[in-house]
Order: structure tokens, then C-alpha cells, then sequence
């Protein structure tokens, strides 16, 4: 299973290519599976570190089930273990968040690309037992934590990465937006949640890369 050690360089979070005219609701396959095999084949001769999909801009609510594991098997097969892939399987629970796993591991998507359930407004509890049921229900699929304030909920504080550090060992790596009302919190809050959860390979935004070094 993929460890902090494999999570090098950039991390792509790429849009979901849309086949012409089929945005629409009534468009049960609209993904343009071509272009999304261009696409990872270029990222990954560019020198990319590992791919996430199906973000917050990548379509992790809109899509169908059928529609991003077809998305997500090109990817796989594009990148042929060159770069690992996560999958993005953020749902509105736990559970489905689990079966959903599963259909992606068999796939061969190395890890998970998971934030919190996007409904109500979870408990610093919830959250880090949201990622150690994840873990002990597929032990064997890694797991990248969407720590983006603005989608869901929560500020990701130091005190959440202690507890990933303690409950949560298939967590490898995180989207780490930081606190985007005061962006300077990084300076104290990035060195300390390293420190709470030592196996995670941290990931700044783009825009904060600069104050993260």
C-alpha cells in the first residue's frame, strides 16, 4: 500500500472532461473518456507527482457512480502505476463512502480522495472517526484527506491531525488549504499538524506554496 514516501513532487487534481453538448442532466455518459486519457498522459510526461480526481472541481457530486469508476478505470489504465492515482469518493456518508472504496480499489486506484460528508457540520469527533472507520473498513486502499475549509466545514485544526496521527494509519496524504480567513495561521499551524501526524505527506494549495516553504 502507497506510504508518505510516494507522494512526491505535484499532485494533479484534474477536471472531468465533458463530452460536447452533454452537460445535461438527461446525459447518463458524459464523460469524454479520450480526452481524459490525454490529458493523464500528458500530466504524467510533464513530470506529475500523483493524480486525484473527482474533486470539489472535478464533479465528486454531480457525477454517477457508473460514470466516475468508467472515469477512473482511464486514469488507472493511462497511468499504468507511473504515478499513484486517487479516486475521488467523497459521498454524503460513511457507508456509501466504504462500497464506494471497494468499486475503486478492485479498479486498481492506489488510494481515496475523501472529504468529510458534505451535510451537516461535523464534531472534531466525527471527523477523525469518519477517517478511522474508512481506514478499518478498507485497510488496504490509502487515503487522501480534502482538508478544504471552504467545502467542508471545518478548519482542519492541529488538534484533527493528532487524532489522524493516533486513529488513522491508511492516511497518507491530504489537500492542505490551511485557514483561509488568516492564511499566516499556516506558519504555526502546518509545522505543528506535521508533527501531529508524522506517516501524512502534507500537500499546500498552490497559492499557498510560497508561505508553506
Amino acid at each position: 500500500m502507497l506510504t508518505k514516501d510516494d507522494i512526491r513532487g505535484v499532485s494533479a487534481m484534474i477536471p472531468t472532461p465533458c463530452k460536447e453538448g452533454q452537460g445535461g442532466w438527461q446525459y447518463e455518459d458524459s464523460v469524454d473518456l479520450d480526452e481524459t486519457a490525454r490529458m493523464v498522459e500528458q500530466l504524467i510526461s510533464a513530470g506529475i507527482g500523483s493524480i486525484a480526481a473527482n474533486g470539489t472541481t472535478g464533479e465528486c457530486a454531480a457525477l454517477t457512480l457508473e460514470e466516475k469508476l468508467a472515469f477512473t478505470r482511464t486514469i488507472v489504465e493511462v497511468a499504468r502505476g507511473r504515478v499513484p492515482v486517487f479516486a475521488g469518493i467523497t459521498t454524503l456518508g460513511t457507508k456509501e463512502t466504504v462500497r464506494q472504496m471497494r468499486k475503486f480499489r478492485e479498479l486498481g486506484a492506489q488510494g481515496g480522495f475523501v472529504g468529510l460528508p458534505l451535510w451537516q457540520t461535523p464534531t472534531l469527533t466525527n471527523s477523525v472517526k469518519f477517517y478511522a472507520d474508512l481506514a478499518e473498513a478498507v485497510p488496504d486502499m490509502a487515503l487522501m484527506v480534502y482538508a478544504n475549509p471552504l467545502f467542508f466545514k471545518s478548519t482542519f485544526p492541529v488538534e484533527f491531525w493528532a487524532g489522524v496521527g493516533k486513529h488513522c494509519p491508511t492516511v497518507v496524504t491530504c489537500k492542505y488549504v490551511g485557514n483561509l480567513m488568516d492564511p499566516k495561521n499556516m506558519l504555526i499551524d502546518l509545522p505543528a499538524s506535521m508533527d501531529a501526524a508524522p506517516h501524512v505527506q502534507f500537500l499546500p494549495i498552490d497559492f499557498a506554496v510560497p508561505m508553506a516553504y
